[in-house]
């Protein structure tokens, strides 16, 4: 009875679906991204609700984000494709190297720069092993971390995995004058993701559990050198390659190159700010994600389809949000001295070049409303996709999104392939990379299925422990013998009968 009135309320609320689909788009009104800014309150009607909500629904039904939209919704809005676009006059920058430093975005980040060098045709220089280090926590060595490529003849375009940065060593890599960026993220919100990735780096066996987030962050900035000893692997290698010797004593600056050594030599420090700053002519900023990507387009003559991205890697811990006490932050705040010092040259230097764009903020309230428009398109669509390849269904249409041309970018569209690829994990992608450069080595198989962004991950199937079986008193014992066997999963091969014996013998 609760089935059928299941299958009923289900095929009310599609017959709703479908008339109010009809009703929507036999409409006149057409959905436009007008030329040089936001999008019209009519997109925000039809998506339901603003349009930086993660939730897609645009029927207004409720209907629950985590599962696959209903059969024969297509999301088809007319766009506006006759918007202006200027001429393009530079070029754009195919060579470039990004530094990874860890936990403060760069996931996201490397998922952009993974997708454009796919989608440009660039060659990556890429991990050697099944992985993404290109030898971190060590300092890189080409023959020995970097996976050759099959043409002697080509070069490598990009570099994106992690890396300790080494400006000439990285050259010696990309040998066409490559570009550098980079990402940092304020230290105190930094070390909070840092406390909760790296825990059991960083809490003694006698202390897990004890303590809140919060309590662990301030007996750390009461004793750094204590808490940041635990790992003696890490901290006491003798290995002169090993170069991260630490994560909370200035780990973003390790990832730029500094040694632990030269951490506490203010000369040296010195000098590490001063080439820093030559080498880099603005990093992004991970408070400031979109409006570095925007500055990054620009500055690189790069396509605003080129720095589209859905976030990956965001965690959600105790105490994540709350203020550090002031006297614990300026405690953490000197351990992590340099950082602190990359981070408030960055974010000055950030707004410095903002300021000198025109047309800036326009460009920019643009490309968010696109980016989150989108984001919200190819979460459904993937959905759908799922749908399709659980259920094998012909009647569900993975839609195609148009987007207008702007005074900043031609024309564009976003289908299911694009989706695949702004979902995709680092991990998957750089298997996929490594599988498109090197078929001799690795095959379609290498490429990891399970958990890439795009499909839901595949767990495996949990071990259940076989039940015992009681013998069952009203059967023989030969029986009870079997079927107590067949329940522990092996062949139970039964005694051969001893021959009977006749009367006479007895």
């Amino acid at each position: 009875m609760r089935f059928l009135l299941t299958r009923y309320l289900q095929v009310i609320v599609f017959l709703v679906v479908v008339l109010t689909f009809l009703a929507l788009f036999s409409s006149d009104d057409d959905i436009v991204i007008p030329q040089g800014g936001k999008v019209m309150k009519n997109i925000k009607s039809f998506m339901g609700s603003d349009v930086g909500d993660k939730k897609w629904d645009p029927f207004g039904l409720g209907l629950p984000s985590d599962k696959e939209m209903a059969e024969n919704i297509v999301f088809r809005p007319n766009l506006d494709t006759q918007a202006f676009v200027p001429i393009r006059t530079c070029k754009k920058v195919l060579d470039f190297a990004f530094v990874k430093t860890h936990k403060a975005g760069s996931t996201t980040l490397i998922s952009i720069l993974q997708r454009f060098g796919h989608t440009h045709n660039l060659s990556f220089a890429l991990p050697i092993r099944g992985d993404v280090f290109l030898g971190w926590p060590y300092k890189l060595q080409p023959h020995k971390h970097v996976l050759p490529l099959e043409d002697k003849t080509m070069n490598f375009n990009v570099l994106v995995n992690h890396a300790i940065f080494n400006k000439t060593v990285i050259q010696e890599i990309l040998p066409n004058n490559p570009k550098f960026i980079g990402v940092v993220r304020y230290p105190l919100t930094h070390f909070k993701s840092v406390m909760n990735y790296f825990q059991k780096m960083l809490i003694p066996a006698d202390e897990v559990g004890k303590y809140s987030m919060m309590e662990r962050i301030i007996r750390f900035a009461d004793d750094p050198n204590y808490y940041d000893g635990y790992n003696d692997k890490m901290k006491n290698s003798p290995d002169p390659y090993f170069h991260v010797r630490s994560v909370t004593h200035n780990f973003q600056a390790a990832d730029f190159g500094l040694g632990r050594k030269e951490m506490d030599n203010p000369e040296e420090v010195e000098d590490f700010m001063a080439d820093l700053k030559e080498t880099f002519p603005f990093l992004l900023v991970m408070e400031y994600m979109q409006e570095s990507l925007l500055l990054l387009k620009r500055k690189w003559c790069w396509d605003i389809t080129d720095i589209l991205f859905l976030q990956k890697n965001v965690f959600k811990y105790q105490n994540k949000n709350d203020p550090i006490p002031v006297k614990t932050a300026e405690k953490l705040l000197d351990w992590m001295s340099v950082d602190l010092q990359i981070y408030k040259w960055a974010n000055a230097t950030l707004w410095k070049e903002i300021s000198k764009e025109k047309g800036f903020g326009e460009e920019l309230t643009y490309y968010k409303s696109v980016n989150s428009l989108i984001g919200s398109y190819c979460k459904a669509d993937i959905m759908l996709f799922r749908s399709v390849e659980a259920y094998k269904n012909p009647r569900i249409t993975i839609p195609k999104l148009e987007i207008a041309g702007s005074p900043w970018n031609a024309p564009f569209s976003i289908e299911l392939e694009d989706c695949k690829n702004l979902m995709r994990f680092e991990m998957a992608y750089t298997r996929l990379l490594q599988i498109n450069q090197r078929p001799d080595l690795f095959d379609d198989s290498y490429y990891f299925k399970g958990n890439d962004g795009i499909r839901k991950p595949i767990k495996p199937a949990a071990k259940s422990s076989p039940q015992k079986v009681k013998p069952n008193l009203g059967r023989s014992a030969a029986e009870a013998r079997v079927k107590y066997a067949s329940a522990k999963r092996f062949k139970y091969i039964p005694p051969t009968p001893a021959p009977r014996r006749n009367s006479e013998e007895e």
